[in-house]
């Protein structure tokens, strides 16, 4: 296997798990709340174009790749700045979390320790 090839398979596996990342539990935010679903969506759909250009190239030469590896190294490092550095105001870079970090399910978060009760019946 050339070296171009293998990068090109390593660019697609890292673009392949920034798109599964929110199924397998790590928390990829570009910091726009719901907006964040059209950055998934061009995401999705520049990884699925470079799987079938990838997969249509596979025998061809290394010249081939070279063209492939630059235009989708590009984008890819604009969506790793847009979801680190570059990320919007809602999940803001101050907190310098690399992707926003892993999920935590914590079933106790809502416990009655944590939420501060008000009694209602004063207010009358």
């Amino acid at each position: 296997m050339s070296t171009l090839k293998a990068l090109n398979l390593v660019l697609l596996a890292f673009e392949v798990f920034l798109c599964t990342g929110l199924f397998i539990g790590f928390h990829v935010v570009f910091g726009h709340g719901l907006g964040d679903l059209i950055y998934y969506a061009i995401l999705y759909l520049l990884t699925i174009t470079h799987l079938i250009l990838t997969v249509k190239f596979r025998n061809a030469s290394q010249r081939r790749f070279v063209p492939l590896l630059i235009t989708f190294s590009i984008t890819t490092i604009l969506f790793s700045l847009k979801a680190t550095i570059w990320r919007g105001p809602e999940f803001s870079w101050r907190n310098r979390k690399l992707f926003y970090g892993f999920i935590i399910k914590n079933s106790n978060a809502l416990s009655s320790s944590s939420v501060k009760k008000t009694d209602v019946t004063a207010a009358f």
